[in-house]
């Protein structure tokens, strides 16, 4: 779901299967044909909200915190998850040592500000260097 200034809120909603992501992903921005079960609107539907469990997703927190610290945070959570997620399908580290790399990159580095391209294009240098240098040590 996207939230809008004005308050207003659009969702793409559909049953769970993993099949809808996948086609979007590899025909976008098309969209094609797929035999999946539909949401019926003309039955009773509900949908139940509740908080995320921050302990349980680490990871969430921290991209919270990158987009409200702005600036270069978001480019270095972004090297750094690419350069940790890339370890783990190498077996370089375990699945759970995924949020350990990325946190301790964002706390190295810190915020900075982004006024041009070209600062995005350094911290994400800066973070993935780092990244791959914390994975080697693990």
């Amino acid at each position: 779901m996207v939230e809008f200034m004005d308050g207003s809120i659009v969702a793409q909603m559909s049953l769970p299967d993993m099949r809808l992501p996948i086609q979007y992903a590899l025909f976008y921005p098309e969209r094609v044909a797929l035999d999946v079960c539909q949401l019926d609107f003309s039955q009773k539907l509900s949908l139940d909200f509740q908080p995320p469990d921050m302990e349980k997703f680490k990871s969430l927190k921290l991209a919270l915190k990158a987009v409200k610290e702005g600036g270069i945070s978001p480019a270095v959570l972004n090297a750094a998850n690419e350069i940790a997620v890339e370890a783990f399908l190498e077996g370089k580290i375990k699945f759970v040592q995924i949020y350990d790399v990325i946190e301790r990159t964002m706390d190295d580095i810190g915020t900075g500000k982004a006024v041009t391209l070209e600062d995005i294009f350094r911290a994400d240098l800066q973070a993935s260097e780092m990244a791959k240098n914390l994975v080697n040590s693990l």
